[in-house]
């Protein structure tokens, strides 16, 4: 098992509620769409690997933890027509809602409020998702996606505390154990994906071995995006991680 990281602020929803509740007070104020993690340069890495990848812009694309919908945004621009995201802030959903109400898209896109590791969020009987006053793409987020994109969610998932798992999770281990989020975003990826669908992983905490390593189990590769290298010490390396990881067969 890879090492897991310390628990911190950045992996609990709590300190997302903030940052979001921030960036929707300064979109009412003044307009600021909030900050694009990562870059704008590594958003387009992203966006061409999508556009040179992807023939069929109908297929169903998920972006996990979407924040304020920026990279949606631009794949609707590219004409993809079935896209949805999904954060557990209720304000980041509804950043991007009101941003995409603001500028206007080509086509629908559905912003969700989604606890990625709650599995009864996943099907949609979660009392939040229930509860959601907006309408909603689909009740369930099980087995529809042919494409996910994640570009920092599961650096900040890393983040989190081990997770309770009736049953321990695997089959075999001992009763009310713990899991860690990492592990457990694996599973609910898989879950969400259509077979044979593919998830592009962005992390700037996590090395391309360290991640297949991560995912294997549920994942295989199928390929990478390349991003700026430098050299240190005598060993080269990049802050950026991208790969692409297809899901296995059941």
């Amino acid at each position: 098992m890879d090492t897991e990281l310390n628990p911190s602020k950045l992996g609990t929803k709590a300190h997302w509620d903030h940052v979001y509740e921030v960036e929707v007070d300064n979109f009412d104020d003044h307009g600021d769409k909030g900050e694009v993690w990562f870059g704008e340069d590594s958003v387009e890495k992203i966006v061409d690997w999508v556009v040179d990848t992807w023939d069929d812009k109908t297929s169903p694309v998920v972006d996990l933890g979407c924040g304020n919908g920026h990279l949606l945004f631009e794949l609707d621009n590219l004409g993809f027509t079935d896209l949805v995201g999904v954060d557990y802030s209720e304000k980041a959903v509804e950043l991007a809602r009101r941003i995409a109400e603001d500028q206007g898209t080509q086509h629908p896109v559905a912003f969700e409020r989604l606890d990625l590791l709650d599995p009864a969020d996943l099907r949609g009987m979660g009392e939040r998702a229930l509860a959601d006053a907006e309408p909603r793409r689909r009740q369930s987020h099980v087995g529809v996606y042919a494409l996910a994109l994640d570009k920092g969610t599961f650096d900040a998932i890393s983040l989190g505390v081990p997770v309770a798992v009736p049953g321990g999770g695997d089959a075999g281990s001992a009763p009310a154990a713990t899991m860690s989020p990492a592990d457990l975003y694996v599973d609910a990826v898989a879950e969400m994906l259509a077979p044979g669908g593919t998830l592009l992983l962005t992390s700037c905490n996590w090395t391309e071995p360290e991640i297949l390593r991560r995912f294997e189990r549920r994942f295989e590769f199928a390929g990478r995006v390349k991003h700026p290298v430098f050299t240190f010490g005598g060993v080269t390396g990049q802050t950026i991680t991208t790969v692409a990881l297809k899901k296995r067969a059941a």
